[in-house]
Formats: C-alpha cells, sequence, structure tokens
C-alpha cells in the first residue's frame, strides 16, 4: 500500500494509513524473539472484535478530518482489510465512504479453497 499512498500524497490526497494489528509493523515485540516469532505470538491476542474496533476507530479520525477539510471520504483496502472496511459499513449505521477502491478484497471463498490440502 505504500506506493499506493505515495501516488495520492503526490496528488495531493490526504491518507491515513491503517494496519490492522500483526500486519505490517503493528504487532507486539519480544526481546526474546525473532520478528517473525514475535508476529506469530501476536496471533494470539488478536480477534474480530480487535480489528473492528481498530477500523472503527481510524473511520471516525477520518472523518473528522475530512469534515474539517470539507473533502470526501475514500475507503481503499487490501484483502483482509477491504473485508473489514465492507462488514464495518454493513454494522455502523454511522460509517459511509464516498468511494470505494478494494484490493483483492476477502469477500468469498471458492469451494476449491476447502478442497486444498497443505
Amino acid at each position: 500500500m505504500e506506493s499506493i499512498i505515495a501516488e495520492l500524497n503526490d496528488a495531493g490526497i490526504d491518507v491515513l494509513n491503517l494496519s490492522l494489528r500483526v500486519h505490517g509493523n503493528n504487532y507486539l515485540r519480544n526481546p526474546y524473539l525473532s520478528d517473525d516469532q514475535a508476529r506469530l505470538e501476536s496471533f494470539q491476542t488478536v480477534t474480530y472484535r480487535l480489528w473492528l474496533e481498530e477500523i472503527y476507530t481510524a473511520y471516525l479520525k477520518v472523518r473528522q478530518r475530512a469534515y474539517k477539510k470539507r473533502v470526501p471520504v475514500f475507503f481503499v483496502g487490501f484483502s483482509l482489510g477491504g473485508l473489514m472496511g465492507c462488514n464495518l459499513l454493513l454494522l455502523q449505521h454511522d460509517v459511509s465512504y464516498d468511494r470505494m477502491v478494494l484490493f483483492a478484497p476477502a469477500l468469498s471463498i471458492n469451494a476449491e479453497d476447502y478442497l486444498l490440502k497443505p
């Protein structure tokens, strides 16, 4: 998303970047574990409700900034972020986006996905 954010910034668009817990650099570090091990251990603290709270809090900040600057609210989501943005829109009646751009949103699972074996 960093290259997309850079392009948007170059175009004069204000962007708030949210990495859900355990994505990007948003995980609990542990001095006794490697970064990869610490990230995997951090997954034990993640819940759907936590992610929903993170995205809703970010949305409220974006909405406030957009209101002050008198600009529209666009949602851009990748994979799980796209799914969570759609989910937030359906669950919170005070949430609305002027536009949504979804990159590889995790919105459906095909029967073949259940048949794949590790």
